[in-house]
């Protein structure tokens, strides 16, 4: 089975952090974080596909052509956002029924992306109940068969409430589906899903976000805790 990782992004709120380094190879925990994410893949992960970008060229330097038993390939992104991300990935993709897609700056605890896997829907997106760090951040609404529902946009500040995480079961045909571009020119994975037929949605426990120094300052503390 194949995993997409996109990390074609700079990461500017790193600020200078990322002008020599790409944020993927940011160190977290005494481990780049793009080695988090390829270290929580699922033992059917037997090939990945690592979309670059910004410094690409640096990633893919750092891992080579295989991690422990998992094949690397790298495709540059040619589309902004997520979902052009994945379009860029689209051609290695051909063959493949369902895939995962996962963020460079997301780190996810033991297990949790092979709960993606166990769920029937064709498309499946990983939900992490919390407190979002932009309140702006979409409450996602499902129903009791944990099929996505939409979104609500009127949570009251500092409440709870189910946040996409970039975590994603995905099937072939999905990339057809990628049609939805924002203001800003890219197009987007999760608001191409809120247009799909059938998504199925699972319940993530461990997650963390790396998008600043704020977050990874956190990163580090959680993951020292769990050590």
């Amino acid at each position: 089975m194949k995993a997409v990782i996109l990390a074609g992004g700079r990461g500017s709120r790193f600020g200078e952090a990322t002008l020599h380094t790409p944020k993927p190879l940011i160190t977290v925990a005494g481990k780049p974080l793009i080695r988090h994410v390829l270290d929580a893949l699922p033992v059917e992960i037997t090939e990945c596909i690592i979309v670059i970008g910004y410094l690409g060229a640096s990633i893919q330097n750092a891992l080579g052509e295989a991690y422990e038993s998992i094949q690397l390939q790298y495709v540059y992104q040619n589309e902004i956002g997520t979902g052009g991300a994945l379009l860029s990935a689209g051609p290695l993709l051909s063959l493949t029924d369902r895939f995962l897609v996962i963020g460079s700056d997301d780190i996810f605890g033991p297990g949790e992306l092979s709960k993606l896997l166990r769920v029937k829907s064709r498309h499946v997106w990983g939900l992490y109940h919390g407190i979002p760090e932009k309140q702006s951040a979409w409450n996602i609404v499902f129903d009791e068969n944990h099929i996505l529902r939409g979104h609500a946009t009127t949570a009251r500040p500092f409440e709870p409430r189910y946040i996409g995480t970039g975590a994603y079961a995905l099937s072939h045909e999905f990339l057809s589906a990628i049609s939805v571009r924002l203001p800003n020119g890219e197009f987007s994975i999760p608001h191409s899903l809120m247009r799909s037929v059938e998504v199925g949605v699972v319940m993530i426990d461990k997650w963390l976000q790396v998008n600043d120094p704020a977050q990874k300052k956190v990163a580090e503390q959680v993951i020292s805790s769990r050590s």
